[in-house]
């Protein structure tokens, strides 16, 4: 602390992560609805001025957290770049990566409850939806690759393969798991998408 009792800078960056970090376990934990800001600051053992003063609102302390969470898990994945295989192979690749984070069962728990939510704090939305697109880029690299648009193509593979699938264990349908059915569902749709695009679809069942 300095002379004043101020926090040094680093304090207060360190403050604004644990604010973070705990928002993520309440937001998990309790949904958008039932988060309070009360209760993080009691959580925290801080004021509530110091949580006003870094997010203004809960909504901007949710998008905070959400960028934080996907930056850790789904930034921290190895980076794609096109290689010498078939298209097919490499798209199953990425598509099995994004299957693997988005059937987890904290993601689908939290898919869940943010589902449920979404109608009465449609704020949460693009926060949601920025996360989504943020690992849907990951296809961007091997799209351009074979003269793919990335924005229309990736949004096509997404509905095709990992959009479906999570839905389904949303509902319960299906496990939170990359299971056979998963992967062999996945190399269908992947080379369904290439066939539309005239480009050579053999998948090899190696998994």
């Amino acid at each position: 602390m300095s002379r004043r009792g101020r926090p040094t800078l680093e304090q207060s960056e360190e403050l604004t992560e644990r604010i973070i970090a705990v928002a993520i376990e309440m937001f998990l934990e309790k949904g958008f609805a039932e988060t309070t800001i009360d209760e993080l600051a009691v959580r925290l053992g801080v004021a509530k001025r110091s949580l006003y003063s870094r997010f203004p609102s809960k909504a901007e302390l949710f998008r905070a957290a959400a960028n934080s969470y996907a930056a850790s898990r789904i930034d921290a994945l190895p980076p794609v770049e096109p290689d010498d295989r078939p298209p097919a192979e490499q798209l199953f690749d990425i598509c099995v990566v994004l299957l693997n984070y988005f059937l987890h069962p904290d993601i689908i728990a939290m898919e869940r409850r943010f589902l449920a939510e979404a109608v009465r704090f449609p704020q949460i939305v693009p926060v949601l939806e920025d996360v989504r697109l943020r690992a849907m880029s990951r296809l961007d690299a091997v799209l351009s690759s074979i003269g793919a648009d990335p924005e229309v193509d990736a949004q096509i593979l997404w509905d095709l393969v990992v959009g479906p699938r999570m839905r389904a264990a949303a509902l319960g349908l299906c496990p939170c798991a990359v299971t056979d059915e998963a992967l062999a569902l996945a190399r269908q749709r992947i080379a369904l998408f290439l066939a539309a695009r005239h480009e050579p679809s053999s998948c090899s069942n190696s998994r």
